[in-house]
């Protein structure tokens, strides 16, 4: 049997001054999905989290208590783009999960340089959270001169593989 579930939407308005028309923004969240995979599923299964993670809060609880139940993978799908900002001058940007937008001048190295820093510390902080949690973390690195299915499948053999001989 498959289960699929999608995380959770809810509508926030936002007021702020310097957005004066601010609209309704779809937010999404991890822990009701995995509540509802650990309420549905009465059996041992396989649940696989497919996401970017990038601005995710992990819910390390929430994942323990199911991969104490279950065998739960985070697959984990990564564009070059999110962590490193090209050189394209100023540059509009809004959060997909507040809807909070900023206008950014990627023509600073050091807005770059603290970009690529603060992803890179998210991702550690992700990486350490999944740990934690005691799920498989699989990670399928996007080319930014697009994707291919090698891109995707290769990482997914690695994993099936590996989990294989782990599990004897």
């Amino acid at each position: 049997d498959v289960l699929a579930t999608r995380p959770a939407t809810t509508s926030t308005a936002t007021s702020t001054a310097t957005s004066p028309a601010a609209k309704a923004t779809p937010t999404t969240a991890l822990t009701p999905a995995l509540e509802a995979a650990g309420h549905l599923l009465r059996q041992r299964s396989i649940v696989v989290v497919v996401s970017d993670c990038v601005g995710v809060a992990m819910p390390v609880q929430k994942l323990r208590a199911l991969a104490a139940r279950h065998d739960v993978a985070v697959v984990e799908v990564r564009d070059p783009l999110d962590a490193a900002l090209p050189d394209v001058g100023l540059l509009s940007v809004r959060d997909a999960e507040s809807g909070r937008q900023a206008l950014v001048d990627t023509s600073d190295k050091k807005v770059r340089e603290a970009w690529a820093s603060r992803f890179a510390i998210a991702r550690k902080a992700r990486e350490d959270d999944l740990k934690k949690a005691g799920v498989d973390h699989v990670v399928i690195q996007l080319s930014s001169s697009g994707m291919n299915d090698d891109d995707a499948v290769l990482p997914l053999l690695r994993f099936l593989r590996q989990r294989s001989r782990r599990l004897g």
